[in-house]
């Protein structure tokens, strides 16, 4: 079936008035003369393999050497599913077949990478295709990219290296960031673990926001916005364990993580948090503060990929949010206040860990006496002011105005911000630091006061001093 129609044109980027035209009855036309005159070179792609009359279903000049050139074609309606992928480089003069035995379904697009020569990619009615030697070897991209999908067109983003795919009936599809394909060749692929650079990641919070959900929809979700982390293995790691270190510009471990043991090309994403503060204990519930710890700056980090004995190390760039609205200066307040709060968060806990062991001494002994009694319920009651203390099953909905409730209330708000903390906050961190001294204050005086008072006491009874 055919209709004499043209189904693809294609103008080489790197010569304007070079242009191919391929139609549904097999003529494959090139004119170097913006389009005065032309010549038909199906007779030579047909000796390379491709049957008579078959569409040519996409054109892909090389944006490399303006004599080479990519086609498929596309013969499914005579009943011919085969995968038909050429490339000529002496412009439609002679073509030699891209074969593998990977390939399903007959070609739909061939895309030439933007930045690397070697790497292509090829859409067919099964699914999506790659090679990294110039159309040597192929294999099928499978991650989250559905094996029987209809690729029908593909497009590559320059500034974010995303692989877009439109599909029939599957809608968009993007792979996000193919720039680690663009780093694999022999050597890497003969090395027992690798680490593949990715592009520069924006520090930030995020960007997405979340509506409230509907009724359906065909939607994906978003890329992530965290630092991705990639590196290759030979072989599964089957024993052991697998190890991601983030090392600052000063050589300092800022976070370690749990990495994938497959085969092959692993991802993992790094919040870009360095490790949450301790928080005080001694509290009815969990304090979410623990859960979470501050961005870290931008600039360049070491990362090194451990696996048992193995390792292989690389830079991961972070830079500054290039869509934030925020200056330098205002950034550079948010991390002052974020790591004030966060100190204030570990200082609590050494002054709760001070109490919390005073009262574990007394605890067997404080109904002994009517001064251990006394010295017991006035350290409970700094704790009280300290941390929350009520229970029960709805505690975590339950109000209590406490130190450790206000110190953590500033910290996420001014964590989840990237601007410069409100006046308020500034007042809030500094009445909280007051309140934190007056409390560690009480507590040296309450041992001071009670503790010979609690020591006589214990002696007169007989019983063994805790001091």
């Amino acid at each position: 079936e055919n209709h004499c129609t043209i189904f693809t044109i294609a103008e080489s980027p790197l010569d304007e008035k070079m242009i191919w035209v391929g139609t549904d009855d097999g003529n494959l036309q090139l004119t170097l003369d913006g389009g005065k005159t032309w010549t038909n070179v199906a007779n030579n792609y047909k000796a390379a393999g491709v049957p008579a009359q078959t569409w040519v279903s996409s054109i892909e000049p090389s944006r490399y050497d303006k004599n080479v050139v990519y086609a498929t074609f596309d013969n499914h309606m005579y009943g011919d599913m085969k995968t038909y992928l050429a490339r000529s480089t002496d412009m439609g003069k002679t073509w030699t077949m891209l074969r593998s035995d990977n390939f399903k379904g007959y070609a739909h697009k061939i895309r030439e990478d933007i930045v690397s020569k070697d790497l292509l990619f090829l859409g067919t009615e099964m699914g999506l295709y790659a090679s990294i030697d110039g159309g040597k070897n192929w294999t099928q991209m499978k991650a989250k990219v559905p094996e029987y999908c209809l690729v029908r067109d593909i497009a590559i983003e320059p500034k974010t290296n995303d692989l877009i795919l439109a599909t029939h009936g599957r809608g968009i599809l993007i792979v996000d960031d193919i720039s680690p394909l663009r780093k694999i060749n022999d050597q890497l692929l003969n090395s027992d673990i690798a680490f593949i650079p990715s592009r520069p990641t924006p520090v930030t919070n995020g960007h997405y926001g979340q509506g409230w959900p509907d009724a359906g929809g065909f939607v994906g979700p978003n890329s992530t916005e965290e630092a991705l982390i990639t590196y290759y293995l030979k072989e599964r790691v089957n024993s052991g364990s697998v190890n991601v270190q983030v090392y600052d510009s000063k050589g300092a471990l800022v976070v370690e993580l749990p990495g994938t043991k497959r085969k092959g090309l692993n991802k993992i994403t790094w919040n870009m948090r360095t490790k949450p503060p301790r928080v005080a204990e001694g509290g009815s519930k969990a304090d979410w503060a623990s859960t979470v710890g501050p961005m870290v700056h931008d600039g360049k980090y070491t990362i090194k990929i451990v696996a048992n004995d193995k390792m292989a190390s690389g830079e991961l760039e972070l830079i500054a949010d290039p869509r934030s609205s925020f200056t330098a200066e205002q950034r550079e307040a948010n991390y002052a206040a974020v790591e004030r709060t966060k100190k204030m968060e570990e200082e609590l806990a050494v002054v709760m860990d001070s109490l919390l062991a005073e009262q574990q001494m007394i605890k067997e002994v404080k109904d002994l006496s009517p001064v251990i009694t006394e010295y017991y319920d006035s350290l409970e009651s700094i704790r009280k002011s300290l941390v929350p203390v009520k229970e029960g099953n709805n505690v975590l909905f339950v109000d209590e105005e406490n130190l450790r409730e206000k110190v953590t209330d500033i910290y996420y708000g001014v964590n989840f911000y990237e601007g410069q903390p409100t006046g308020s906050q500034q007042e809030g961190m500094n009445s909280i630091q007051k309140e934190m001294n007056e409390a560690r204050t009480k507590i040296e005086e309450r041992k001071k006061t009670y503790r010979p008072k609690v020591k006589a006491e214990l002696k007169r009874l007989g019983k063994n001093q805790p001091y």
